[in-house]
């Protein structure tokens, strides 16, 4: 049942629709913040979206 929904083409399309929205929500928040002089939480959520992108494609570009 779980393969049959992940391999769905509409689950990728959504995938990749909050992956974005979930990106430009931390840029927002990151600015926001930078603006306002908190740099250093600027700087945890920068490395918290980092992270968040990295995450599902963590081995799947590394070379050899």
């Amino acid at each position: 049942m779980l393969e049959s929904i992940i391999t769905n083409p509409l689950f990728g399309c959504l995938f990749v629709f909050l992956a974005r929205v979930t990106d430009m929500s931390l840029d927002v928040l990151r600015l926001l913040m930078l603006t306002r002089g908190y740099a250093l939480t600027a700087a945890v959520v920068d490395f918290l979206k980092c992270l968040f992108l990295r995450w599902p494609w963590d081995g799947c570009c590394t070379a050899g």
